[in-house]
């Protein structure tokens, strides 16, 4: 017994406290709990303006709180009153959502605009640099926080490039207003098989095809359009004259 907890113990050295190892040892949760104080004393470093810095140093303490900025009684109430409801005793939500309505100022169609690509954006950035200072600010990893951060990154990407196909102006201002710097994924060389190189033939070949046919039918359909303007102008002139037999 003393044997094995000396081995125990050699096992614990990393954590430097033989009260607690021996503590941990009684149980087999204890030595669970063990591992995770060691996988949190050993974690992967992160930056330590990363810590310290959010997105909402910058937001106003002394506005009112998004569900109260509708009442006109709070703007002339006494400072001590008004106080009680501004950002200063916000939730982390409130400010948030309040750092959600400072961006939509800028980039809002109008006052109930939340759908629009600019306001989708705008609300996955906030979340995603939420995410990551909460990451930065952990003592240990979680992979399932990290695949969604990654999502969240990806649907974002997927709106700034749809944005800048529809209107460019409107994502030059997005970028500028959420500084934000869109980075495409890095082009691949990469050699095609034979058989993969048949079928992209094959598929333009088709396509070609396609776009013949259609062009033939429109020039068919525009001929025939063309031919009953000309009969229909010689009528009306009274070069032609349609008889009963031609009618029936």
């Amino acid at each position: 017994m003393m044997q094995s907890l000396g081995n125990f113990l050699n096992w614990c050295s990393p954590l430097k406290t033989p009260e607690l190892a021996l503590k941990i040892c009684l149980s087999c949760r204890g030595r669970r709990r063990g591992r995770q104080i060691i996988v949190e004393e050993h974690v992967r470093s992160v930056p330590e303006e990363w810590k310290t810095t959010s997105q909402l140093d910058n937001l106003n303490l002394s506005d009112l709180r998004p569900q109260y900025r509708h009442i006109d009684a709070l703007k002339t109430a006494p400072e001590p009153v008004r106080r009680i409801f501004t950002l200063k005793f916000a939730s982390d939500n409130e400010k948030y959502e309040a750092k959600y309505l400072e961006y939509g100022e800028k980039l809002r169609k109008h006052a109930y605009d939340n759908d629009s690509l600019e306001m989708q954006i705008t609300r996955l950035t906030i979340d995603i640099r939420r995410l990551q200072e909460e990451i930065a600010r952990m003592t240990y990893e979680k992979k399932r926080m990290k695949l969604k951060l990654q999502s969240m990154i990806k649907s974002r990407k997927e709106f700034l490039l749809e944005l800048r196909s529809r209107n460019y102006e409107k994502y030059c201002l997005v970028m500028k207003v959420l500084d934000l710097k869109l980075v495409f994924d890095p082009e691949y060389d990469m050699e095609l098989t034979p058989e993969a190189r048949s079928i992209a033939e094959m598929k333009l070949r088709s396509f070609a095809e396609v776009q013949r046919i259609k062009e033939e039918k429109e020039r068919k359909s525009r001929e025939v359009s063309e031919l009953q303007i000309q009969i229909f102008e010689k009528l009306k002139s009274g070069e032609i004259t349609m008889t009963d037999e031609n009618q029936s």
